[in-house]
């Protein structure tokens, strides 16, 4: 895991932009590096530790990994 991680950065789909407003480090091992990222959308909406596990072999500006969103009660989210 290397300070390039934690630079903020938007990340643009089809449907969302989100901004990756800070990254910190949790856990890697050879596969796989995880994060406990912030990151907000354009609707104000913030996630401060948002669980994201990011894939170690990527190539060029790919989009890939695993996030894990907790879920509650009806139609809600977080912890």
């Amino acid at each position: 895991m290397n300070d390039k991680d934690s630079k903020p950065r938007q990340v643009k789909t089809d449907k969302a932009e989100i901004m990756l407003k800070r990254r910190r480090p949790v856990f890697e091992n050879t596969l796989y590096s995880v994060y406990a990222d912030h990151v907000s959308d354009k609707q104000g909406n913030e996630v401060e530790q948002y669980l994201s596990v990011v894939p170690k072999d990527l190539v060029g500006e790919t989009v890939a990994g695993v996030a894990v969103l907790p879920t509650y009660g009806k139609n809600r989210t977080g912890p």
